[in-house]
């Protein structure tokens, strides 16, 4: 391993979710693509792949970032359940942010989904709030 990029996680709406990952938590879009073509298909094993590509870069580096991808072709599924964070399915995003509590009481207001109660206080006295995004994939904010 020489370093790590990015993430990329697989969205149903990528406008809804811009609004949450922009809007709420304060990401920056990159520049967007839209992927087709054959390599595409054998890099994600679909056929007919159609994908928009949106870089989400944290405030002042490039990398590492999260990018959303979304399927308009073959269009993706929706878990049948919740993913609980023992799940062998499960996996977190975890992003270090300025203002737990305030970002904690502006995500509340907004009805974001909460995975902890609220903003917890860790073993080595650090803080972490545990949310889902509107796909219901977990995300860990640590102050």
């Amino acid at each position: 391993m020489r370093g790590y990029d990015h993430t990329a996680i697989s969205v149903m709406d990528v406008d809804r979710s811009l609004a949450f990952y922009q809007g709420l938590l304060g990401f920056h879009v990159g520049r967007r693509s839209l992927n087709t073509g054959p390599e595409q298909d054998r890099l994600d094993g679909l056929s007919g792949c159609l994908v928009d590509v949106v870089p989400l870069q944290p405030a002042g580096v490039p990398t590492p970032h999260v990018e959303l991808l979304h399927y308009r072709t073959p269009p993706g599924r929706t878990a049948s359940a919740p993913v609980n964070a023992n799940d062998v399915a499960s996996a977190r995003q975890v992003h270090h942010v300025d203002d737990l509590d305030g970002l904690a009481g502006q995500l509340q207001a907004a009805g974001v989904v909460f995975v902890s109660p609220g903003v917890v206080t860790l073993k080595n006295g650090g803080k972490a709030a545990a949310i889902r995004d509107p796909d219901g994939h977990m995300i860990v904010l640590m102050a």
